[in-house]
């Protein structure tokens, strides 16, 4: 299955320091308010210069952001910058305050593993049906399959990918783009 989601179709709502977009949540009837989910791909804004993340104890967190740079401050001690060449993993169990203005990229595990990392012009991915892949595009750009299949994406829409074994390649001559794998658990 390949599933373009295009960024008019992300659920938006907001959260102690800005607004967010879940792109995609899964199980599909899952909830975030319920914390029911096995993993949430979303964008975000920090619109404070100062705010507090959401407390998800159990929850495994990729984040990074798209512009800007945060601050992140663990635990009150221990503390990481993030910007667009960054991706930090981080337990969702940790109290975390964070300094900057941005809009960030996330990825949200619960019960699932997985990882986030940036891809550039002409980067192939070799896609796995034992895997859900999200690519997310930074800027716009084409994802062009091994089958000669072409999905474009416009700046901040995503491409769902799942249940198939193909190679694709990242087509941008100027921008990046976010993949998001998780590795898929049979029968949830």
């Amino acid at each position: 299955m390949i599933n373009v989601i295009r960024q008019s179709e992300y659920k938006k709502s907001t959260w102690n320091g800005g607004e967010t977009w879940e792109i995609l949540i899964a199980p599909e009837k899952a909830d975030y308010a319920k914390r029911d989910f096995r993993f949430r791909v979303s964008t975000a804004t920090c619109l404070l210069p100062e705010s507090d993340f959401t407390s998800l104890p159990g929850v495994d967190r990729y984040l990074t952001t798209l512009d800007g740079t945060l601050e992140l401050i663990f635990e009150k001690e221990e503390s990481v910058f993030v910007n667009p060449d960054v991706v930090v993993n981080f337990s969702g169990d940790k109290n975390v305050h964070c300094i900057g203005t941005c809009r960030d990229f996330n990825l949200m595990l619960k019960g699932s593993t997985g990882k986030m990392y940036r891809i550039r012009q002409g980067d192939v991915l070799e896609i796995n049906a034992m895997q859900e892949y999200v690519v997310f595009a930074v800027e716009a750009g084409i994802l062009h399959f091994a089958d000669d299949r072409y999905e474009k994406l416009a700046e901040g829409d995503s491409c769902h990918i799942k249940g198939t074994n193909i190679g694709c390649r990242w087509e941008n001559a100027r921008g990046e783009a976010i993949v998001v794998e998780i590795k898929r658990q049979w029968g949830r």
